[in-house]
C-alpha cells in the first residue's frame, strides 16, 4: 500500500453468503485479488487480542510479498 493510500476495512458476519455472491455477480466487477499474511504482536504483559472487540494491536501485513 503506497503512503498516500487510505484503507477502510469493514468486518461483518454474513449468515447467508449466497445472496451476497449473487448481488456482487450482478452489480459488481471483479478488480483484483491480493494475498495477505498478517502477523499480530502484543507485549508479554498486555495481550491486545484477549479483549473483544480488539481496539489496539501491532499488525505487520505482507501483501503479495510487500510489507
Amino acid at each position: 500500500m503506497a503512503c498516500n493510500d487510505i484503507e477502510i476495512e469493514i468486518q461483518v458476519n454474513v449468515e447467508h453468503i449466497n445472496p451476497l455472491y449473487s448481488f456482487l455477480d450482478s452489480h459488481g466487477v471483479f478488480v483484483a485479488q491480493k494475498h495477505q499474511i498478517d502477523e499480530y504482536f502484543s507485549p508479554i504483559d498486555n495481550d491486545f487480542l484477549s479483549v473483544r472487540p480488539v481496539v489496539q494491536w501491532l499488525r505487520v501485513r505482507d501483501t503479495d510479498g510487500v510489507c
